[in-house]
């Protein structure tokens, strides 16, 4: 499962950098605009196969304690996309009845409730990966330095994360823009800091795979 979840995370980072930098030119040709969002698509289905991953390899290696947060995370995002989808159908119905050109004012107090619920949940999902990252960080101890490395650079990204959806929410509330400017710069060293957590996720399941290659059948077979 280790030679997995790495070949999985490198194949899930390729498609989002190449994604991303389709959708820099896809603003006026639709058809790259399509295929990037593919890319976005299949990198996130990886995406949930690198987490399961974690969690499996981890147990193979006799420290169960990510499983409840990997499970949680995952529940947890699923809830955002369903609910994020209902708050749009919803408010895409509001305001095409009321035929008014939308601003993001007006957006966001459509939003109203929805917003509320999608932001509670989505703290949780930061807190979540806070204390996964700590559990990384002790599971380094056992198996590679790649898994603590990896771990405290997730605890500093999701940080930085509850840092950023805070600024987002208060720009929100109080609908001061300038805190907007100041998220988006945390926001942009917050998506670098999760690049290198998971280039070393990947480094660190291979690196366990060549352990367990190395360590011959009979090792492979107990885990």
């Amino acid at each position: 499962m280790a030679r997995t979840g790495g070949v999985c995370t490198f194949l899930m980072i390729g498609l989002m950098v190449l994604g991303f930098l389709l959708s820099l030119v896809a603003q006026n040709q639709p058809v790259i605009g399509i295929i990037a969002f593919v890319m976005y698509l299949a990198a996130f289905v990886l995406w949930f196969v690198v987490m399961i991953a974690i969690k499996v390899n981890c147990d193979q290696n006799g420290y169960p304690r990510v499983g409840g947060l990997v499970w949680s995370i995952l529940a947890l995002t699923l809830a955002v996309i369903v609910v994020g989808i209902v708050a749009a159908i919803v408010v895409g119905t509001q305001m095409g009845r009321s035929g008014a050109t939308p601003d993001p004012q007006t957006m966001l107090r459509a939003f109203g409730l929805w917003a509320v619920i999608i932001g509670l949940v989505a703290l949780a999902i930061h807190f979540c990966f806070l204390f996964l990252g700590m559990r990384l960080n002790e599971f380094g101890a056992i198996a590679s330095g790649a898994w603590k490395g990896a771990g405290i650079v997730l605890i500093i990204a999701a940080c930085l994360g509850l840092l950023t959806l805070v600024l987002y929410i208060a720009t929100a509330l109080t609908q001061a823009w300038g805190i907007l400017i100041a998220a988006g710069i945390l926001g942009f060293i917050g998506l670098i800091l999760w690049l290198v957590v998971w280039i070393l996720v990947g480094i660190a399941f291979m690196g366990d795979a060549g352990r367990m290659a190395a360590a011959g059948p009979a090792a492979v077979q107990r885990r």
